[in-house]
């Protein structure tokens, strides 16, 4: 094997292990910053994203088979890399879905109840019978982001509205 092969494979092993040794770490990080759980809504099952890991770390050893160009070999790699940090997400997300007492993980990044600078819908509708039927939520950030948070069904966003309006105004 020459370093064409082994080059890009070593550096692409390098990546997936790093994305996955910084999991418990940035899991620690967010369990500090977002304090108790107050609402934990349906979390997933962590098989999956354990599976997506092992097949991110498959993909970048289909580069060491020494039949594709140094090029694609580098793409490959970064591909299982770029994997790795996706299904670190999801199971961040799988993980701590639910309502904190200093903010809201929804999505991927937590939300702290002081970075909101404004729920639009609570501006518009008069009461929470008129965001029935609703499954997500659009918040605006103090840095200008809008960010929209989908729920699963209508009941874990009526159960997540009250947290979010009583979190916001204090």
């Amino acid at each position: 094997m020459n370093a064409y092969v082994v080059l890009p494979a070593v550096l692409g092993f390098a990546g997936c292990f790093s994305v996955i040794v910084s999991v418990p770490l940035r899991s620690k990080k967010y369990a500090v910053k977002a304090g108790k759980c107050v609402l934990p809504l349906r979390r997933g099952n962590a098989l999956a994203a354990k599976l997506s890991f092992l097949m991110c770390v498959l993909l970048v050893s289909l580069s060491l088979l020494g039949r594709l160009s140094f090029l694609i070999n580098c793409i490959v790699c970064a591909t299982g890399i770029l994997g790795c940090e996706i299904t670190a997400r999801s199971l961040f997300i799988k993980k701590f879905k639910g309502v904190y007492e200093n903010g809201i993980f929804i999505n991927y990044p937590f939300i702290s109840y002081g970075d909101i600078y404004s729920i639009p819908a609570f501006l518009w509708e008069d009461s929470a019978e008129a965001l029935k039927g609703k499954t997500s939520l659009q918040i605006v950030l103090n840095n200008g982001k809008n960010i929209t948070l989908s729920f699963e069904s209508e009941e874990e966003f009526s159960k997540v509205i009250p947290y979010l309006s009583t979190g916001v105004h204090r």
